[in-house]
C-alpha cells in the first residue's frame, strides 16, 4: 500500500466580497496548523502589458490573466512538498482563497476538497462599494467587469461536481461554522487513515 499523505488542501473559492478572506483569517485563529495562501497576493502590477485593457485604458482584474497563476501553483506544490516530507503526523492543512482559483485547471487539481460561496448582486455591491482597492475601481467597473465576469466564471465551475456550493447570505459565524465542520470532519476522516 502506498504511502499516505499528511497533508491536505482545501480551495475556498467565490466572487469578490463574498467572505473567503474572512473565513480563511477566522480558520487560521481556530486551528493553529492551518496556512493560507490568497490568490489576490498574486495579481501583476498595474502596468503589466498582460492586463488586458478596454478601449478606454480599463484593466479588466477579473480574468487570469491579471494574475501571476504559475507563480501561484508553484507555491503550493513548493508547499506540497515540504509537507509530503515530514515526519510528524500531524494532519498539515493549506487553505488556498480566492475568486478564480477553480478556474485554474492545474492550480484546482492540486485541492483535495473545494467550496466556493455564493451570495447575491445586490449583496456584492454593497460590500465592495465599503471597499478600498488599488488602483481604485473606475466608474461601473462592477456592472461591466465584476458582475458579468463572476457569472462566466461561475458557469465554468457549475458542471463540475468536486466543487460544494455553500450560501454565503448566511451571517458569518454560521458560514463558518458550516467550513470549520467540513475541514475538521476531512482532517479526522485522513487523519484515521494514517492511523489504520
Amino acid at each position: 500500500m502506498g504511502k499516505m499523505k499528511k497533508y491536505l488542501i482545501f480551495g475556498l473559492g467565490g466572487i469578490t466580497n463574498s467572505g473567503k478572506s474572512t473565513i480563511a483569517a477566522m480558520l487560521c485563529k481556530n486551528l493553529p496548523f492551518v496556512e493560507v495562501m490568497c490568490q489576490d497576493d498574486y495579481f501583476l502590477d498595474p502596468d503589466d502589458a498582460q492586463i488586458e485593457r478596454d478601449e478606454d485604458g480599463v484593466r479588466n482584474w477579473e480574468k487570469l490573466s491579471a494574475l501571476n497563476m504559475n507563480k501561484m501553483t508553484s507555491d503550493v506544490e513548493t508547499w506540497i512538498a515540504k509537507h509530503s516530507s515530514k515526519v510528524s503526523d500531524q494532519i498539515s492543512v493549506l487553505v488556498i482563497e480566492g475568486f478564480l482559483i477553480f478556474n485554474h485547471s492545474k492550480l484546482s487539481s492540486l485541492m483535495d476538497y473545494k467550496y466556493f460561496i455564493q451570495i447575491n448582486q445586490e449583496t456584492c455591491k454593497e460590500r465592495r462599494i465599503k471597499r478600498v482597492y488599488v488602483p481604485p475601481d473606475p466608474p461601473s467597473y462592477f456592472e461591466n467587469y465584476v458582475w458579468p465576469m463572476y457569472l462566466d466564471n461561475l458557469e465554468a465551475n457549475t458542471d463540475k461536481d468536486d466543487i460544494e456550493f455553500i450560501d454565503g447570505m448566511l451571517d458569518l459565524n454560521t458560514l463558518f461554522s458550516e467550513i470549520l465542520q467540513r475541514i475538521n470532519s476531512a482532517i479526522e476522516t485522513t487523519a484515521s487513515c494514517i492511523g489504520k
